[in-house]
């Protein structure tokens, strides 16, 4: 236990990250969701030109694109509003 933490509790500075290493963390999280976003517009685009995909496979490939997206806005926003 450091000095500037009283009692048996333990100080909260301890366990804090510095903002600016939680902004990079999200910052990572964000390029991370991009590409994944990329990646399943490519998937998408393959699965389109090839004749054997089914429609199912297709709407499900759109699902995990649009819950990527989601999260990218959800994250987007998050990080206006820490700003």
């Amino acid at each position: 236990m450091s000095s500037s933490c009283h009692g048996f509790m333990p100080c909260m500075l301890e366990f804090q990250r510095p903002y600016r290493e939680i902004g990079m963390s999200l910052k990572n999280h964000l390029n991370e969701l991009i590409g994944k976003h990329q990646a399943l517009e490519k998937e998408l685009a393959d699965a389109i030109g090839h004749p054997a995909s089914t429609d199912s496979q297709l709407a499900e490939i759109k699902r995990r694109k649009l819950r990527v997206k989601d999260e990218i806005t959800r994250l987007e926003r998050d990080m206006a509003h820490a700003a």
